[in-house]
């Protein structure tokens, strides 16, 4: 007797959101100017993490939901990552809720998670870590819009990122250790090789010959 087993399907929403409150905003989405009720809004498209920023997501969202070819998903997920494009240029930069990823511009470093505005993230971002990152300048930094998540998010992200950070000390603190150790063992080859210079000295000024031609 054979078991059928469903398949676990991916969920792109960065925000909580269920398996079916994304399905439905896509599926408002997909139908675009035709859902005159409840058509999709920018915050709704962002919740359910059906935009560019997450095109990976989108298509594994794709393919687990709908049984298509590989051209059908990536039609599909072209179509989705493109109307969710124009909702999103309808979208207010000062919207309650917005979560930004404070980076470096020049180096890419991610700096933070805020919220806020956009301008808002990168102030707050530059107010508390600027002193942390010696040279970094507020014009240094720029934002990318993450998510709709709110503080909560933000929190999550930033506390995300204190664990990675803290492994990252952990581990050049494990090297410098072993940097320590393996300059500890190259100082005793130095001790070793000036000992055994000094004994060899010694021998021979031991062996040189004296003044009436006998060694001394």
């Amino acid at each position: 007797m054979s078991v059928s087993v469903t398949k676990e399907r991916s969920n792109p929403s960065k925000d909580g959101l269920s398996l079916a409150e994304v399905d439905d905003i896509v599926d408002r989405l997909l139908r675009g100017h035709y859902e005159r009720k409840r058509p999709a809004t920018p915050m709704e498209v962002i919740r359910a993490g059906c935009w560019s920023q997450n095109s990976y997501d989108v298509r594994r969202y794709v393919e687990d939901r709908w049984d298509q070819s590989a051209a059908g998903a990536t039609m599909r997920t072209n179509n989705i990552l493109s109307k969710a494009s124009s909702v999103l240029k309808r979208l207010r930069g000062d919207e309650p809720g917005l979560v930004w990823k404070v980076i470096r511009r020049w180096t890419g470093d991610t700096i933070c998670w805020a919220v806020g505005s956009r301008e808002d993230a990168i102030g707050w971002a530059f107010t508390i870590f600027g002193w942390t990152r010696p040279g970094m300048e507020r014009h240094d930094l720029t934002a990318e819009l993450h998510g709709a998540g709110g503080w909560e998010q933000a929190v999550g992200l930033n506390m995300d990122r204190i664990k990675s950070v803290r492994n990252r000390a952990a581990e050049i603190r494990a090297r410098i250790e072993k940097l320590q150790e393996e300059a500890q063992q190259l100082d005793l080859i130095v001790d070793t090789v000036v000992g055994a210079s000094a004994q060899l000295a010694s021998m021979v000024a031991g062996d040189a010959p004296t003044q009436d031609g006998a060694a001394a």
